[in-house]
């Protein structure tokens, strides 16, 4: 695209970083970061959940936490992703802990948010915090 003049947007992006995480490109991946945030496309909210989604796809967890920690506009996709990321990689309690955080938060959760932190807690064998 970028070779014939043509822009990415808040369109191309999500898909193009869906595309480098069901590959496990995490470096082409790194690049589209480096040029959606320089574009500045970071701010926009699917944008960044694709940029969440593909470092958590890719292992990488903790860059996944470092982009949500960075976001301008808190809603429910965006935790939606972290959670996702967090049950992906194993991290049950992150999970629930960021589950607790965006209720507190005053987001509103919604179907998935509730699927997420339920799965994270059979993960965990705890009906305690499923209940």
């Amino acid at each position: 695209m970028l070779e014939y003049g043509v822009v990415p947007d808040n369109f191309t992006f999500p898909f193009v970083l869906k595309d480098c995480a069901n590959v496990g490109d995490v470096g082409v991946g790194r690049d589209v970061h480096d040029h959606v945030v320089k574009t500045g496309w970071d701010k926009d909210v699917f944008v960044c959940a694709g940029v969440i989604d593909m470092y958590a796809k890719c292992r990488e967890v903790g860059k996944a936490r470092e982009v949500f920690g960075k976001v301008v506009e808190w809603e429910v996709v965006i935790w939606n992703a972290m959670m996702a990321g967090y049950g992906q990689n194993l991290c049950a309690p992150e999970c629930l802990g960021l589950c607790g955080e965006m209720a507190w938060s005053g987001v509103r959760q919604t179907v998935a948010t509730l699927v997420t932190a339920i799965s994270s807690c059979a993960d965990m064998s705890d009906l305690v915090p499923g209940r």
